[in-house]
């Protein structure tokens, strides 16, 4: 007989799924949400290790998606506990096969544990890249704590997903770390110029600008222009950029 497959945990910020997910929350209240096969008839669930059950009200299940809990029945989420709260799921399906184990484990913190109880960081900075974001900060504290956790979220204040912990492992203080990017071109574009005023003068009628504009709000974020071509030994050239 063939194992059913495994539920499939969605991570929060929509990059994927996991069979394993761990998360820090200042949450109270949680959905989680994920994937089984279409074969799925059954999402089993255990929470703190109350044993596994079969509770509509507690997995909605509407095949390929599910949701813990059910929104119908728990609009304000899953009620977690301070501290480390680990909730099972397991599929059934047609032949009434059993799956492997998921698991998400969520550490819930209180607003208190996320205050700043050392000075904080300086010179915080934000570098964004076409799929992350780097954060670079410069550990000044007087009695430099142990480490560093980061903490985001999809609104402003911790309004939205409340504010999630982004890194697996605390940054140790006072350690340096170098995180090398391979970067690639966003984009990366090419165009055939013809100088009008001929080869080797300026052309007041030629004019670039390139800019880089949020995907989201569509502000302008940075500008450059090219008011007048290069002085080249030909009429007609090529302009190549790329978006990194």
């Amino acid at each position: 007989m063939t194992m059913a497959t495994a539920p499939r945990i969605d991570y929060f910020d929509g990059s994927g799924t996991t069979t394993s997910l761990v998360i820090t929350t200042n949450l109270f209240g949680l959905f989680l949400t994920g994937s089984v096969d279409s074969n799925t008839v059954d999402v089993q669930i255990d929470v703190n290790g109350g044993g596994f059950t079969s509770d509509p009200s507690m997995v909605g299940l509407t095949a390929p998606t599910f949701s813990v809990p059910n929104p119908a029945s728990f609009p304000d989420g899953l009620v977690l506990d301070k501290g480390v709260n680990v909730i099972r799921l397991r599929a059934i399906d047609l032949s009434g096969s059993v799956s492997p184990v998921s698991t998400a484990t969520v550490t819930v913190v209180s607003d208190v544990d996320l205050q700043q109880i050392a000075s904080p960081p300086t010179a915080v900075q934000m570098r964004r890249r076409a799929v992350s974001v780097d954060v670079t900060w410069a550990d000044t504290s007087i009695t430099p704590p142990a480490g560093f956790n980061i903490y985001a979220s999809t609104g402003a204040g911790g309004t939205g997903t409340g504010y999630l912990r982004v890194n697996a492992e605390m940054i140790p203080a006072g350690s340096p770390s170098e995180v090398e990017t391979d970067e690639f071109p966003i984009q990366s574009e090419s165009y055939d110029y013809e100088n009008l005023d001929g080869s080797g003068i300026n052309s007041a009628s030629l004019k670039i600008l390139t800019q880089t504009v949020d995907p989201v709000t569509q502000d302008v974020l940075d500008q450059t222009s090219l008011n007048f071509a290069p002085l080249i030994g030909t009429p007609r050239y090529r302009f190549s950029f790329s978006v990194s």
